[in-house]
């Protein structure tokens, strides 16, 4: 190799290195910028909650109203209230009640009137399935661990919060017969209490396991509130006048 040509190789190898080190510099700078700009709320994440607002999600969505029930603190003990959910939704499925049980704040209009769920709310819905081996309308509600803001855990499942889940899967117009539920919790298979006992891990929670023969009923409308209310575990069936 001649000297020019050893000359011209080196030259290169030093434009390659210089284009290598102008990069790396480009990409680990941050670059200064002092104005002042406002944050979208859509990336902020709220750390304390992860519920969402279900009210109307817009025009151009197609969306349902869902039925759930909330618990009546004015009331000693607590009554089961039925209140309306919209979610994006194509089908009114037992599951997509419950995920608006789970998912949905409770407004502040529920909570001026005296509405409330017994839920801890930071536990999440893991599943909505069927049990292998037995007659449909039987299912296993799968909870993560039941957390309250801060991921304090609750012990377990108030018998309030059972009714509150019973009668949500069991609302009237919805796509499937739910006859009865099963509950595991972090993974693990759960007895849970309801006003008249405490149903065994192989047992399933049934409506007579309820003072109330049946959740309210709107004939004819499954989106209407209802003013009816059903016993939470404990209490007789009441009627209670709301706003719809």
């Amino acid at each position: 190799m001649t000297v020019m040509n050893r000359r011209r190789a080196a030259a290169l190898r030093l434009t390659a290195l210089a284009v290598v080190v102008v990069v790396l510099d480009a990409a680990c700078s941050v670059p200064s910028d002092n104005e002042a700009r406002a944050i979208d709320p859509t990336r902020m994440v709220r750390a304390s909650s992860n519920k969402i607002n279900c009210a109307s999600p817009g025009v151009d969505l197609p969306s349902i109203k869902l039925r759930v029930y909330l618990v009546n603190t004015e009331n000693e003990p607590p009554v089961a209230t039925p209140v309306d959910r919209v979610l994006p939704q194509s089908d009114a499925t037992p599951r997509a009640a419950l995920e608006a049980l789970f998912r949905c704040r409770v407004t502040t209009e529920e909570t001026g009137g005296g509405l409330a769920t017994v839920i801890p709310e930071e536990t999440q819905l893991l599943g909505f399935e069927t049990i292998v081996g037995a007659e449909p309308g039987y299912y296993l509600v799968r909870l993560g661990p039941l957390q309250n803001r801060g991921s304090k855990k609750a012990d377990d499942l108030d018998k309030a919060a059972v009714a509150q889940i019973f009668f949500t899967v069991t609302a009237p117009g919805l796509t499937e017969e739910v006859k009865g539920l099963r509950f595991s919790i972090d993974g693990r298979a759960v007895a849970v209490n309801t006003d008249r006992r405490t149903v065994s891990q192989s047992d399933f929670v049934k409506r007579d396991d309820f003072l109330s023969s049946s959740p309210p009923n709107s004939p004819g409308n499954r989106t209407t509130v209802t003013n009816a209310t059903a016993a939470v575990p404990g209490v007789e069936r009441t009627t209670t006048t709301r706003g719809s």
